[in-house]
């Protein structure tokens, strides 16, 4: 966390080697190892509220996550005239209480002016907790939706409890 102006260009380029180049390189590859597999084959990238909203303190963070979801919608365009396509899909999870949730409450207002927000979503008992993401997301692949989607587990759950 903190303004990418105050990282040395060592610390920006393992956040980028580790938020946007390796999971290219990761899809890249698996795409190359199984494509030619007739069966199905999903990608869920998890992706994140910071993917569309710009947060100070996380301009890293918020770029890679948009570059992923947007590297996944080209993916999956690509993957239109495959024989045996890939289905990739953008979820975005919600706000989910794991350890960068306490990472982000230890931070402080200087390096992250939004942190008021993550400790109120904490107090308040607004985070997902793990297992409820991950029962939502396994809901979401194993549904219908158009490849290179983004979809937001909230909404999502809201439809199917409609």
């Amino acid at each position: 966390m903190g303004a990418a102006s105050k990282q040395n260009t060592d610390e920006l380029i393992v956040n980028m080697n580790v938020n946007i180049v390796s999971p290219v390189l990761f899809i890249s590859r698996l795409i190359t190892a199984f494509q030619e597999h007739a069966c199905r084959k999903s990608i869920v990238n998890i992706s994140s509220g910071a993917s569309h909203k710009p947060y100070a303190g996380w301009s890293l963070y918020c770029a890679s996550k948009a570059g992923i979801e947007h590297f996944v919608r080209a993916i999956a365009a690509e993957q239109e005239k495959a024989a045996h396509p890939f289905r990739l899909v953008n979820i975005a999870p919600g706000v989910v209480d794991t350890e960068i949730q306490d990472c982000i409450r230890a931070s402080n207002e200087e390096d992250f002016p939004s942190i008021q927000r993550f400790i109120d979503l904490k107090n308040s008992g607004s985070l997902r907790s793990p297992q409820e993401a991950a029962t939502i997301i396994a809901s979401i692949v194993d549904d219908v939706f158009a490849n290179g989607s983004r979809i937001d587990a909230g909404e999502y759950s809201a439809i199917r409890n409609a």
